[in-house]
């Protein structure tokens, strides 16, 4: 049972907006006797609803719950009545809009199926036909097509195939990013250990331009990780050569693999003469740097600048923030301003009732106080008939201008009319004592019983032949004064 509350509430909501207010009252009602707290458990709301068409938005009666498919999953249905409802005849915007809202927070997931896709949004063939047969140059339409039924076909819908999972849906992995080209050195293995003295006096790797940047360099081993310190990467010394590798103080083991810079080998010939006089054959013209790649290629103040990239990804990460909490109060704003446009159109709507009212009560007063003076005027009329009434004895004084004789009224112009008041009086009162007896004079109840039903009806027998004889002579009499 829908309480007086709901239902006032209900009537209040559908009088300003809604076009065919008796048939949304009577189809939502009709729903929430049904489903309100019990059965499919739904509950009623208003709330705004954007049309994904127009992107207008619309405060419109949301009903909504959970059709609970089994112990684990349930389907959280929600159904927009818009303001044409039911009537489809303009611009076909009348049937309802049913959504299927998935909770994540109980792990359930929106699963599309042959009657819902992908944005949760439900189609039936039911749904098509209201779209196409539920005018209102048919009334009839109604029969069929109401929230009562699609709740049911909902029902039927989502219990045989359920929209609901509860397991996310599959995501497609990405395709990985493709490994770094390693530098291409003649005579060095990344499986084997790096001599230094082989690497100053062979010939050094040639290493080609690549379009899209300087490849990234192989992990060189751990003795040669290069010196902690706040210096860039690409203005730290080169390595030792091997006569001074004694004097070298090698670095703890990290976790990065930096190497030197790519042409520090085609220097070292400079800063070792003897090496280089032995072997002058393998020495080539030092390469051009390769060009600078600012997307591929390693960013070496990366490291220094952590500070000021930790400093702007909190910078990013509360101007998100506000962006994300002023884009729910712009939607809080947007929400209570149109729930103030509809109390501003509910209290007009009263305003202009109450004027209605106002100016049909001043006219009932107007007729009430011209009938008041009239009243007054006929008591004070026959206050002064009743004083010249009582002044006269010979009249009757019907006004205060008019009199009547009493001989005029009592005595009879002639015997025969005489005759004719005598035999007039007789048929009334024969005529109410029979209505007496029958129970039809004045509401008194009938005096036929059991014990006096012989007497009543001989006595109503005799009165009855009387009454024969008296319109008789009734009728003669009137024959003769013609």
């Amino acid at each position: 049972m829908v309480s007086q509350q709901v239902s006032n509430w209900l009537f209040n909501v559908i009088q300003p907006s809604y076009e065919h207010k008796k048939e949304v009252y009577a189809h939502v009602f009709q729903f929430l006797q049904l489903h309100l707290k019990k059965n499919l458990n739904f509950k009623i709301r208003t709330q705004i609803y954007t049309s994904s068409g127009s992107g207008e938005p619309n405060l419109l009666i949301n009903l909504f719950g959970t059709i609970q498919i089994n112990e684990q999953i349930g389907t959280p249905i929600e159904i927009w009545v818009p303001f044409a409802y039911p009537y489809v005849d303009y611009e076909n915007k009348g049937a309802p809009i049913v959504y299927i809202v998935p909770d994540h927070s109980k792990g359930w997931y929106l699963k599309p199926n042959n009657n819902v896709d992908t944005q949760g949004m439900f189609y039936h063939p039911y749904l098509t036909r209201w779209h196409r047969e539920c005018l209102r140059s048919n009334p009839d339409s109604l029969n069929m097509f109401s929230l009562v039924e699609l709740a049911n076909v909902i029902y039927r819908s989502v219990t045989t195939d359920s929209p609901i999972a509860s397991k996310p849906p599959g995501i497609t992995n990405t395709p990985q990013k493709p490994a770094k080209v390693p530098l291409d050195f003649n005579s060095i293995s990344t499986e084997q250990p790096l001599n230094l003295h082989q690497l100053n006096t062979e010939q050094p790797a040639v290493i080609p331009v690549q379009t899209t940047g300087p490849p990234l360099p192989a992990k060189p081993p751990k003795a040669q990780n290069d010196i902690h310190s706040s210096t860039p990467l690409k203005y730290q010394a080169p390595l030792p050569l091997p006569h001074e590798a004694e004097k070298f103080n090698y670095p703890q083991e990290r976790t990065s693999s930096p190497l030197p810079p790519l042409g520090f080998i085609n220097q070292q010939p400079s800063r070792s003469p003897a090496i280089a006089s032995a072997v002058p054959h393998t020495m080539t013209p030092p390469q051009p740097s390769p060009p600078v790649d600012l997307i591929d290629g390693e960013n070496p103040l990366s490291e220094t600048n952590t500070g000021v990239t930790n400093l702007t990804h909190e910078l990013y990460s509360k101007i998100n923030h506000f962006l994300s909490e002023e884009e729910k109060t712009i939607k809080d704003v947007n929400e209570k301003t149109m729930k103030i446009k509809v109390l501003y159109e509910q209290l007009n709507h009263y305003y202009s009732s109450a004027l209605k009212n106002s100016s049909f009560l001043d006219d009932i007063v107007s007729q009430l106080t011209s009938k008041v003076r009239d009243l007054t005027q006929l008591n004070q009329e026959l206050g002064v008939v009743n004083e010249l009434n009582h002044q006269s004895q010979d009249s009757i004084a019907i006004s205060s201008t008019k009199k009547i004789p009493l001989d005029e009224i009592v005595i009879a112009d002639s015997p025969m009319i005489d005759t004719l008041y005598k035999v007039s009086a007789e048929i009334n009162s024969i005529t109410d004592t029979i209505n007496l007896i029958s129970g039809n004079f004045h509401n008194e109840q009938e005096i036929v019983n059991e014990k006096s039903f012989d007497s009543c009806l001989k006595t109503t027998r005799k009165m009855g032949r009387e009454l024969f004889w008296l319109h008789f002579i009734k009728s003669e009499i009137g024959n003769k004064l013609q």
